[in-house]
């Protein structure tokens, strides 16, 4: 059979590509259309899920054609359409138990079969993106895989937890209904919880703006699914019985040392103030270093990926661009850091390169010179010799005004000024000396006529 080919996207837009599972059988049957984000898009859901092992000869049929699927893709689209076709079959007939199923939506995205990976534009534009996709889908599916007797017996308790601890509060008169006929077992649900949660799934470093963007979250494990307010309640402790309360305290520590707290505890914080993200704010830099900080472990298959996962998260970023270099991204980041954070200490803005340097797969990268600059233009050289441009000056430390650089910033005393181009540069205070770094100063810098008088530079210098 032929293999599928893609209609090209639409760019200038915000359109993608949905999917819809049309049959069930040996092979899955789908249809694929294009759809701009908006009134006339239909409610979807996204996937959210690790890729795993690329190679497959797994395939989906789509038309005349067939397309390509990894394993675990082809199984998370396999479990959501045999519920899709199950509740159908159950609304046909007017089964009763059917008003107790959440009607999922008919389409879907996945980034693996709905993103032309091919295309390296495309992937760009799609990528860029992310956030308004999760955030646009009417429930965001987190696949975990097939999962355990152990995982499948937690999630049943936690269902079981939150349907009584609803029903307590719709009757709270008669708390005989939740106090006398329900048991647990908290090291059963202990057990169960740290093997969800310690899921390598938590770890993939995409799985952070999927999670916490959507606004709805279903976690699927295997055929069980719970949805993300059930496990918050548990997780933060929104229990009016005392019974379940002291559960929550024998469990909860011990969930704290997996990989899926923090972002649980990001996702509980964003959740509190939706709007945070929908603004442009000077402290977007920061918030970029601290997610940067915090994910660092994370895993990706591309590096560049570290920091274009994270961008949706803070609300604006480098441009994702899949041409550059992870040299090239590093760059971009830390302009983009810097354009968009108030004044840091110099030894802050070192730590943060060396933390997103790593996260790149840079290595232990030398960082030649880092500028701060509050206004103006800001240039992170690779090169020893690379400039660092502001609107009516330049400085170059190991160009031409090397010599004089040393001597403004190197000599005894605690305070010179020393002419360098068309500008002046007073040392203001010295912030941090280790052995490899020979110099890092807080810098005050003049243009002479006035115009950018008090702005502030910090260069760092490393051999």
């Amino acid at each position: 059979m032929k293999l599928h080919d893609y209609a090209p996207l639409n760019t200038q837009t915000d359109e993608i590509r949905l999917l819809r599972i049309v049959q069930m059988g040996d092979v899955l049957e789908a249809e694929i259309q294009h759809f701009v984000i908006g009134d006339d898009c239909p409610e979807f859901g996204a996937v959210s899920y690790l890729w795993g092992t690329p190679q497959s000869n797994l395939t989906i049929k789509i038309g005349s054609t067939s397309l390509r699927v990894a394993p675990n893709a082809y199984a998370a689209l396999s479990i959501l359409a045999e519920y899709q076709f199950a509740f159908l079959l159950m609304d046909e007939i007017g089964c009763e138990d059917c008003e107790d199923w959440e009607q999922q939506p008919e389409w879907l995205w996945i980034d693996s079969i709905c993103i032309n990976q091919a295309d390296i534009g495309e992937r760009n534009h799609q990528v860029s993106m992310m956030r308004k996709i999760y955030g646009s889908a009417a429930t965001v599916y987190s696949w975990l895989g097939n999962g355990s007797p152990r995982v499948f017996s937690a999630m049943r308790m936690l269902r079981d937890f939150t349907y009584k601890e609803f029903m307590h509060r719709q009757y709270e008169e008669d708390i005989s209904y939740c106090r006398d006929d329900f048991d647990f077992d908290a090291s059963e649900l202990s057990d169960g919880l740290y093997e969800l949660f310690s899921n390598p799934y938590w770890k993939r470093i995409w799985m952070v703006q999927e999670f916490i963007i959507g606004k709805w979250v279903v976690v699927l494990c295997g055929k069980m699914r719970i949805s993300w307010d059930q496990i918050g309640m548990f997780f933060f402790n929104r229990f009016r019985q005392s019974k379940f309360e002291i559960l929550h305290l024998r469990v909860a520590t011990r969930l704290q040392s997996t990989p899926a707290n923090p972002l649980i505890q990001c996702r509980n914080a964003m959740s509190v103030s939706k709007e945070s993200l929908e603004i442009e704010r000077p402290w977007a830099g920061h918030l970029l270093s601290h997610l940067t900080k915090v994910f660092e472990g994370w895993g990706s298959s591309d590096p560049r990926d570290k920091v274009y996962a994270l961008i949706g998260l803070v609300g604006s970023g480098p441009e994702v661009d899949y041409a550059k270099s992870t040299g090239e991204v590093f760059d971009d980041t830390m302009k983009f850091y810097i354009e968009h954070s108030r004044f840091q200490a110099a030894y802050v803005v070192r730590l943060f390169a060396e933390s997103l340097a790593r996260s790149l797969r840079l290595g232990e990268r030398k960082i030649r010179a880092i500028s701060y600059l509050r206004d103006g233009v800001c240039v992170f050289p690779e090169s020893p010799r690379g400039l660092v441009v502001g609107k009516n000056f330049v400085i170059c430390p190991h160009g031409a005004h090397c010599f004089e650089w040393e001597a403004a910033n190197m000599g005894d005393a605690d305070s010179s000024e020393k002419e360098i181009g068309v500008g002046t540069i007073r040392r203001r205070q010295h912030v941090f000396r280790e052995s490899r770094w020979t110099v890092e100063e807080e810098l005050v810098v003049s243009s002479g006529d006035g115009l950018m008088d008090n702005l502030r530079l910090v260069l760092c210098q490393c051999v």
